[in-house]
């Protein structure tokens, strides 16, 4: 399937011409971009779409058995990859959790009744010696994957899809796609797909919204694991803003 502006062909135009047709009404109906209806269809508009993007702004919400966390931050990428981001979450009860990644490295402010360093910030490695640090390496692998915008390149790619429709998303026009993904196809890779198959969840409902340019505006996904309900919303705007990540200064970093 290809998304490149149809060619008329000149008989064809001339036949419009002699009919009396509206020819540039009919060309630019003819010439426009389908709208994706399938799942290759759909990937290779997402591959297209996410591609070229410099930078965008996310807002994330997550529901899990009634605790909601919430967050909002900004990511820089490169062919639809995240190679830079910096997100901050609020989570009840405990407080604001703000995540840099940069340079392949990953830092976290803590809480101040969690942080028992003299120093703002904490390097955190798999490798550290301290359990609570190598625990919150695992779970902010996932994280950082997960900010990437070709994962939902690869979740179309394993997935049977059905469009619903054009919505809203900010104020402007998006399709919105209901894809039903086959865990087991995805990359080995693939941000939570152990522990999606270790719950025994094979199949994975993810609602999508696309703008007209081919970017992801809007994912919704609700999965049941141990009777618990988890609904997860992220919404992404912002593209292409002027967005500079660096890292903290090394003296504000304390590793364990």
């Amino acid at each position: 399937m290809t998304w490149k502006r149809t060619v008329v062909p000149v008989a064809v135009a001339a036949t419009v011409l002699l009919t009396g047709c509206d020819q540039t009404k009919w060309i630019e109906e003819v010439g426009a971009p389908a709208t994706p209806t399938d799942a290759p269809g759909l990937a290779a508009f997402l591959r297209d779409g996410t591609a070229s993007i410099s930078s965008a702004h996310l807002e994330l919400e997550v529901d899990a058995a009634g605790n909601k966390i919430t967050g909002t931050g900004d990511e820089t990428l490169s062919d639809g990859r995240a190679d830079a981001f910096d997100l901050t979450e609020t989570i009840p009860g405990i407080g604001d959790i703000r995540v840099l990644m940069v340079d392949q490295q990953t830092y976290v402010q803590l809480p101040a009744g969690l942080d028992a360093s003299a120093k703002p910030w904490l390097l955190i490695s798999t490798d550290s010696a301290n359990p609570v640090v190598q625990q919150l390496a695992t779970s902010l692998q996932s994280v950082t994957s997960s900010s990437s915008l070709d994962q939902y390149t690869a979740f179309t790619e394993a997935a049977t899809v059905k469009l619903l429709g054009t919505e809203q998303v900010d104020g402007a026009p998006a399709t919105h796609y209901a894809l039903t993904v086959d865990v087991t196809r995805l990359p080995n890779d693939t941000p939570g797909r152990s522990d999606l198959l270790t719950a025994g969840l094979v199949k994975l409902p993810v609602d999508l919204w696309v703008d007209e340019k081919g970017r992801p505006v809007k994912v919704s996904e609700e999965l049941t694991v141990q009777n618990q309900k988890v609904t997860t919303l992220v919404t992404l705007g912002d593209f292409d803003a002027d967005v500079t990540i660096t890292a903290p200064p090394a003296d504000q970093v304390a590793t364990g």
